[in-house]
Formats: C-alpha cells, sequence, structure tokens
C-alpha cells in the first residue's frame, strides 16, 4: 500500500508531460476567451450616410453620403459588424432653408448597434448642406433624333403625347431647367411616319425626380418637294 506522499508523487509526476500539454492548452484557451471580451476600438470606413427631412425641403449640393465611425466594444462583437450593415441617419428635420454646417453630434445621429458596442467618434465631425424647397414643375418635352432619312424625304414634325412632364426636386435646380427630352429615336433610313410608344423621357440632373417617365411619339416624314 502507497503512502499519502506516494501517492501524491504519482498524481502529478507521472504523465507529467501530457498534463503540461492540457494544462497550456487550457490556459490558451482561457486567454483567447477573455481577450475576445477585452474593451478594444476598431474604425469602420464606409459607413452609409441618410439624412431625414421634412418632406417638403430637399438637399441641394453634394455632401458626402459616407462617415468612418470608431467603435468600441469586446473584440467578438467589433467582429461580427460589417460596415456594409451600418447605417447612420442625420435628423435635420429643424434645418431653415439655406447653406448650413450641421455636427453630426450623438443628439442627431441614429446608429444601430449591437448590445455592448458604442460609437467613440465619427469623422467627419461636420457636414456642408443646402437646404431648399420642393418644388414641382411641368417640362415641355423635347424629341432626341438621331440619324438621317431616306434621300428624298424630310422631317415634317413630330409629336409627343402627353407634351409635358412633371417633376419634382429642389426648387433652384427644377426651375434651372427648360426641357426635359426623350431617348434617343433613330431616323435612320425611314421614309414614311412612324410611332415610338412608352419612350423613357429624362432630365440630366439626379436630383431631379420624374413624376411622370414615358410618352408616346410620333415622327412625321414627308417626300422632299421637287422644285417647279
Amino acid at each position: 500500500m502507497r503512502s499519502p506522499t506516494e501517492t501524491l508523487q504519482r498524481v502529478f509526476l507521472d504523465h507529467w508531460n501530457l498534463k503540461l500539454l492540457a494544462l497550456a492548452i487550457t490556459l490558451g484557451l482561457w486567454f483567447a476567451v477573455n481577450g475576445q471580451r477585452t474593451p478594444t476600438t476598431e474604425r469602420f470606413s464606409g459607413v452609409q450616410l441618410n439624412f431625414q427631412l421634412p418632406s417638403e425641403m430637399a438637399i441641394s449640393n453634394d455632401p458626402s453620403d459616407e462617415v468612418e465611425l470608431t467603435l468600441s466594444g469586446a473584440k467578438s462583437d467589433l467582429n461580427l459588424i460589417n460596415p456594409r450593415d451600418l447605417n447612420v441617419s442625420l435628423d435635420i428635420t429643424d434645418r431653415r432653408p439655406g447653406d448650413r454646417v450641421v455636427q453630426l453630434s450623438p443628439g442627431r445621429l441614429k446608429i444601430d448597434l449591437p448590445s455592448g458596442v458604442r460609437l467613440e467618434k465619427i469623422q467627419p465631425s461636420s457636414i456642408q448642406i443646402r437646404v431648399e424647397p420642393v418644388q414641382t414643375r411641368e417640362l415641355e418635352i423635347e424629341a432626341r433624333l438621331e440619324g438621317k432619312l431616306a434621300p428624298g424625304y424630310e422631317l415634317s414634325g413630330v409629336s409627343i403625347y402627353p407634351p409635358r412632364v412633371r417633376v419634382v426636386g429642389p426648387a433652384s435646380q427644377v426651375n434651372a431647367l427648360t426641357r426635359a427630352t426623350t431617348e434617343t429615336i433613330l431616323l435612320e433610313g425611314r421614309k414614311e411616319d412612324f410611332s415610338v410608344a412608352q419612350t423613357a423621357v429624362d432630365v440630366p440632373d439626379p436630383k431631379i425626380v420624374m413624376l411622370d417617365m414615358l410618352v408616346d411619339v410620333t415622327v412625321h416624314v414627308r417626300p422632299l418637294k421637287t422644285p417647279k
């Protein structure tokens, strides 16, 4: 029968190499788990910035629509965040028309973050915007024609229905428009009247919204008059 001392020696000394390996693995796992929970910070670039405005107001300049966030929290939580899934909303519903510099302060921002993650910093810290009233207006439509009719024929007119389209957008940009144009209509080799139904209409300003987007176009073609 072994003495207590011999029993303790057997417990601690037999297979000591395997026991050291198990201890090392245990310590490694412990440090890995606790390291994932250690608070840290990380920057997320290219986060989408959206603007909250009253329906009767619009932004007429081109402020940056992306920001960089510095977030803090457990590394395991930060590793789960995809920058493309982050969304920042800036509340500017109280801004009056004119050129304004808006601070990107926590009180104006809405960001959905995982529990335990918090915003430490946002870049840029402010943004310049131009706020204008929204205006709706009707514009005359011009057909965009391309190519040549068959020899001996000429264009006698173009009919468009409806003859006008409605557009909406920042007042200064809506008022600067003179007309809307159709997509390109090809004349190549034509000898008689022809129609193009459901032709798209557009204006060259991305801030303008077309309320009417399709028209019917009839192109009138006639023989050239021969001199008497």
